[in-house]
């Protein structure tokens, strides 16, 4: 997860949100991350 908040913005100060409306959304949800990090990350070619 911190890895995605980290990429999700480049400011340190926004890191607490940015953490706190993925928990928020996690919690209501019952959901993967769906950001943009995470879905760049899920379309990459797998490497074997």
């Amino acid at each position: 997860m911190a890895s995605l908040v980290e990429k999700e913005t480049g400011l340190a100060s926004e890191r607490p949100d940015i953490a706190g409306v993925f928990v928020r959304e996690a919690a209501a949800w019952h959901a993967a991350a769906q950001t943009d990090p995470a879905v760049i990350w899920w379309c990459q070619p797998v490497q074997r």
